[in-house]
């Protein structure tokens, strides 16, 4: 049986929800057990700069995004996570599809207008407008089957499908056509301070949503002050929406019926089934803050997992679009390393370089990378410097010292594994081994390689 491919994203804008974990992420965490699906799950930053943002706050949230989908039991054994940005194929489809879409379907999207209204016409960008068709290259790039969505984002998924069934019409048989299912529970948690909007992590009040990160304390706070109504008994009842929308985060936590709880709740009053509710919720996030926290500590694991997340994304991507280049009559591209000629480095390009002789003073191995090690060099009147090396699988570090070798100088200081490091041996040879100069005469540090 053939698995059926699932995509969900989260924007990293606002604040992740309670909302956002029982009515999506929690299932999203049950489905990875089911052996017929294919999970992808990314963070759709390029989404988040449709509306006015702080860069620094973006790439933060980013990585948030990323940390809670782990920290909430996404698994990378299980399902594929990756951010949107770092897979290219999402930009370039985009315009591809862009060429290909009417207008007219743009004209209709819902999502826009109501945006739109909130930001003004001097903030309104083409991105905004062009949301739906970056939508579709996310999903139609991986052959989704199947996107999960709040009714507020079916009409994105509708007209991926449309433009899917447009484009094979026009070129032949290229993309899968997408279905949008519903959550099967919570995918509508309203708004705390008003429930007849859904609970929104882009929303200007605190008061609106339960935070995944929230203190125990806020939380208390935030349900304390959640509308209800002037009525006494606590009962199932859509038309006191306040209310109806507390019992039904309480019985998405518990697990109870109806019956059970209003049973609970008899002859109660509402400040006790806030109070429940908060404690409820507090548990519930602990293990997820706990985990959250240790993340946080270890960024470099984060990023290891969605580099591998991206490159396994790419390798799907990257051949759907080869396969659209080719249908819409855009030219290949031939490889570099088959060309006849080889590519020339101008005189002016080479007049940039600085590469100096650096004599090695010693040599330390990089903790937790068992390819580098840290190389301090001496270039004479020029002073020193340090570099990182993946040079650690072909010399003991007493075979390198004292020898001398050509740096290139004028690069960026990066940081390495916690080293930061400012120039890179110039050359290696075609089995990976640093090309170590042995002078007849030694050269003297810091002589120009000219």
């Amino acid at each position: 049986m053939t698995k059926k491919k699932i995509l969900s994203a989260v924007a990293p804008s606002g604040n992740i929800t309670l909302g956002n974990y029982i009515g999506a992420i929690s299932q999203w965490v049950q489905n990875q057990e089911n052996p017929d699906s294919e999970n992808w799950f990314f963070v759709v930053d390029l989404h988040a700069m449709t509306m006015p943002y702080e860069p620094r706050t973006l790439r933060e949230k980013t990585l948030e995004v990323a940390m809670l989908y782990l920290a909430c039991g996404i698994d990378p054994a299980k399902s594929n996570i990756f951010v949107q940005s770092h897979v290219p194929a999402h930009a370039e489809l985009t315009w591809i599809l862009n060429c290909n879409t009417p207008l007219g379907w743009m004209n209709q999207m819902i999502q826009f207008k109501e945006k739109s209204k909130k930001v003004g016409d001097e903030n309104v960008s083409v991105g905004l407008y062009d949301y739906p068709v970056l939508m579709a290259a996310d999903i139609l790039l991986y052959n989704i089957d199947l996107v999960p969505v709040g009714e507020d984002q079916r009409q994105h998924v509708e007209i991926a499908r449309e433009i899917a069934r447009r484009f094979n019409r026009l070129y032949g048989n290229i993309f899968v056509e997408p279905e949008a299912t519903n959550p099967p529970r919570g995918a509508r948690t309203m708004a705390l301070d008003d429930p007849s909007v859904k609970m929104s992590k882009s929303a200007k009040s605190k008061y609106n949503y339960i935070w995944l990160l929230d203190k125990p304390d806020d939380i208390r706070l935030k349900f304390s002050r959640a509308v209800t109504d002037s009525e006494q008994s606590i009962k199932f009842d859509q038309t006191r929406a306040g209310l109806y929308n507390l019992l039904n985060i309480y019985q998405i936590l518990t697990g109870w019926t109806e019956q059970q709880i209003e049973e609970k709740f008899a002859g109660r009053g509402y400040g006790e089934l806030k109070a429940d509710l908060a404690e409820r919720t507090i548990a519930l996030l602990q293990p997820i803050q706990k985990k959250y926290e240790e993340l946080d500590k270890n960024r470099d694991y984060v990023l290891e997992i969605l580099a591998h997340g991206a490159a396994k994304a790419a390798l799907v991507a990257n051949e759907t679009l080869k396969k659209v280049k080719k249908k819409i009559g855009l030219v290949e591209p031939l490889s570099v390393s088959n060309t006849k000629s080889k590519p020339v480095v101008s005189f002016e390009d080479w007049l940039k370089l600085d590469v100096e002789i650096g004599t090695i003073k010693s040599v330390n191995e990089v903790a937790g990378a068992d390819k580098l090690y840290q190389i301090a060099l001496d270039f004479g009147e020029s002073g020193e410097t340090t570099i990182i090396a993946g040079i650690r699988e072909y010399y003991q570090p007493s075979e390198l010292v004292g020898k001398q070798v050509p740096i290139l100088k004028n690069l960026a200081e990066k940081e390495i594994k916690g080293v930061k490091s400012k120039g890179m041996i110039l050359a290696v040879n075609n089995g990976g081994e640093a090309i170590i100069l042995s002078p007849q005469k030694e050269a003297k540090s810091g002589s120009k390689v000219s």
